[in-house]
């Protein structure tokens, strides 16, 4: 029986309360969180450092509607008179006035921490996915492998405040993607997810986090308040699980590799095709599969030892496997003919993405073209720019501009790679005109940016649909 989700009534949370949303945003952040305060009568104050006429959007959509603002600065006693205050998710929770209500003992949230409030007495279990790369794959294919969840996260159309008022099977999941910056907010006491997957971590948001040391604190925030009842769901592959064992997790730990797993462990893992489950020392076939990448088979390891641990059988989840969804701007093909194939790797927003994408696309050799740069997180291009030398002849790589292309441009030169003056673009329609100018009887084009979006586009995903749009129109 399908019925309404029965969170903790947010009009009775809400109702007479004096609240405080920080940040707007340029792009519309804070909008879906303001609507769903004022469907539910708080009394709205929202404040944001930007000017009204560089949040012309969002006011435009909230015209008419009782909120006070304050805007072009940030006032104390707005944070001091509220009684909970919301902060969007570009807000770090290391800044100034985060750090400053924390002191004034006011009461806070983030846009995952109030889900987790306002749901907590559901009983819909919550599977959370979190990690540098994969998370978004991997929540699409365990919504594939699990029926009718409600899901969300981490793309402008799945909002949790958009899906917190779906209706689904009582015994259906949340399935949420907690990114870092939503995890920051997360302390003790809230209602934990039932199962945790950490798909694995590597060098990024350096630019919000300053370091590793403290990306990996946030990180492992997403099983601060499991149990004994609960999961948690590591790569055995990954370099930084060895640390987050460190913290002595509550929960039941199960892991997945690419390569067999010492008696030790519980978890999925392949030897060679062979997909094998080990529980208390036992192992069990469960089927063969060939034709994925190896990146593919971690996110793919992942989704079904999690749809598994929720109950599903292997019988329903290997009938599954040959109809998994293609993941919007992850390595996702969206245009092929005989001569040509276009791969469309926007959500690529670190070097060691871009990696794996490079890595993932070696079927196709010299035929390989590669669109790439973007907007710097502080992160290093060194690998980046050794897997292009070894990869990639000078020619068949183009350069979108940015802070990041300029780092990378930096170490290529530096291992002498260009025999040829570097292309480098401003914008993503003369790159693509350049590419279809380019004489090849077979190319295989990628766009893998291995930076953020935000010198040229809104976000990753604008910036993947531009791509889209663009490369119909030229080569369609």
């Amino acid at each position: 029986m399908k019925q309404k989700i029965k969170p903790k009534q947010p009009r009775y949370f809400f109702s007479g309360k004096k609240i405080l949303l920080v940040g707007l945003g340029r792009l519309g952040g804070g909008l879906a969180m303001a609507k769903f305060l004022i469907l539910h009568k708080a009394k709205l104050t929202i404040t944001d450092m930007l000017l009204p006429s560089e949040l012309k959007d969002g006011l435009k959509k909230l015209k008419g509607q009782k909120i006070k603002f304050t805007l072009g600065e940030h006032k104390a006693e707005d944070f001091l008179k509220a009684d909970y205050i919301i902060f969007n998710q570009a807000v770090s929770i290391y800044s100034k006035w985060p750090k400053f209500i924390i002191k004034n003992k006011k009461k806070y949230f983030n846009n995952l921490t109030l889900f987790l409030e306002l749901t907590k007495n559901t009983t819909r279990p919550v599977i959370a996915v979190t990690g540098t790369r994969g998370k978004t794959t991997i929540t699409t294919w365990l919504s594939h492998f699990i029926p009718q969840p409600i899901t969300g996260g981490n793309t402008p159309n799945s909002d949790l405040f958009k899906i917190i008022d779906q209706s689904a099977p009582n015994n259906s999941p949340f399935i949420i993607e907690m990114p870092s910056h939503q995890l920051e907010y997360i302390k003790k006491g809230l209602a934990p997810p039932h199962i945790a997957v950490i798909t694995n971590l590597y060098e990024d948001h350096l630019d919000r986090y300053g370091d590793m040391k403290t990306y990996r604190a946030v990180k492992k925030r997403i099983f601060l308040n499991q149990t004994k009842k609960d999961f948690l769901v590591l790569n055995n592959d990954n370099k930084n699980t060895k640390i987050f064992l460190s913290k002595k997790p509550k929960s039941q730990l199960y892991f997945f590799s690419l390569t067999k797993l010492p008696l030790n462990k519980d978890g999925l893992f392949f030897e060679n095709d062979s997909l094998y489950m080990q529980n208390q020392k036992k192992r069990v076939l469960v089927t063969k599969l060939n034709n994925f990448t190896p990146h593919q088979r971690q996110n793919l390891l992942a989704s079904l030892l999690t749809a598994y641990l929720f109950g599903r059988s292997w019988k329903d989840l290997i009938q599954k496997i040959n109809a998994l969804p293609a993941v919007p701007f992850r390595q996702q093909i969206i245009y092929q003919t005989d001569s040509l194939t276009i791969i469309n790797d926007s959500a690529a927003t670190s070097p060691d993405a871009t990696i794996a994408g490079i890595t993932s696309m070696k079927k196709f050799g010299n035929n390989l073209l590669l669109i790439t740069g973007g907007t710097d997180k502080k992160l290093g291009y060194k690998n980046l720019a050794k897997k292009i030398a070894s990869s990639l002849k000078g020619k068949n790589i183009f350069f979108l501009n940015g802070s990041a292309t300029d780092k990378l441009l930096n170490e290529l030169k530096k291992i002498k790679y260009f025999r040829y003056q570097p292309q480098v673009f401003s914008n993503l329609k003369d790159i693509l005109f350049a590419v279809k100018q380019k004489k090849m009887p077979k190319k295989a084009i990628l766009f893998s940016p291995g930076g953020s979006s935000f010198e040229k586009f809104k976000n990753e995903f604008d910036r993947g649909e531009q791509f889209n749009k663009l490369s119909i129109k030229i080569f369609g």
